[in-house]
């Protein structure tokens, strides 16, 4: 038996089809377009050998958008670094049976606050809802940095030293105790590094 159906209901289910397919299309693929325009860069994350990369995004709909994306950036760049350096030592001291013993008492912590300087923004990309860019820093100018920043901790952290031994020479013991404590102040910042410096031909080194 031969089933006729009519030409306007075949148009009518063929139409319903169509658009189910692009329902679902929608639905599975709403940022295909998106997607291919992505950059390599936010697609994955690039490997440098000459310099450390941050990468950072943030959603549009969050508001502050571009400095929150810049702050993962730099986040990121810094976890890059590895800069799980940061020693606060705490100088406590201990009484016992009469003798005083100098202990420290480190917190290490990552140390990934606003420290890196020199920085460059060398891409962004935004879609729909999201916004990206891509931070690097040279990995020489950074060792530059760490270099002068230590060496600056090590002669303002001598100074103090330098001024305490003579004060505490002529008697007065309460300020050498501050200026002594303003030395450990100075070094706190690079105690993870190797510290060494000469006073009158003799050498001092000290490292964590």
């Amino acid at each position: 038996i031969d089933i006729l159906i009519p030409s306007g209901m075949v148009i009518m289910l063929l139409s319903v089809l169509v658009l189910f397919i692009l329902v679902i299309s929608w639905f599975c693929f709403p940022l295909s377009g998106q997607q291919t325009n992505r950059p390599d860069w936010v697609k994955q994350h690039p490997v440098s050998g000459l310099s450390y990369i941050g990468i950072g995004m943030a959603e549009i709909s969050g508001g502050d958008y571009q400095q929150k994306a810049k702050q993962n950036a730099l986040s990121d760049l810094v976890s890059e670094i590895q800069v799980v350096i940061a020693a606060n030592s705490l100088l406590n001291t201990l009484e016992d049976d009469g003798n005083v013993k100098q202990t420290f008492a480190e917190s290490i912590r990552t140390e990934a606050r606003a420290e890196i300087e020199n920085f460059r923004l060398v891409d962004s990309w935004r879609s729909d809802n999201e916004y990206w860019v891509y931070y690097e820093l040279n990995k020489d100018d950074y060792a530059a940095l760490v270099e002068a920043r230590r060496q600056k901790a090590i002669r303002n952290g001598f100074d103090f030293w330098y001024k305490g031994h003579i004060t505490l020479q002529q008697g007065d013991l309460m300020t050498a105790i501050e200026l002594f404590s303003n030395g450990m102040e100075a070094i706190r910042p690079v105690l993870n590094q190797e510290l060494f410096c000469s006073y009158e031909g003799c050498g001092f080194g000290w490292s964590i």
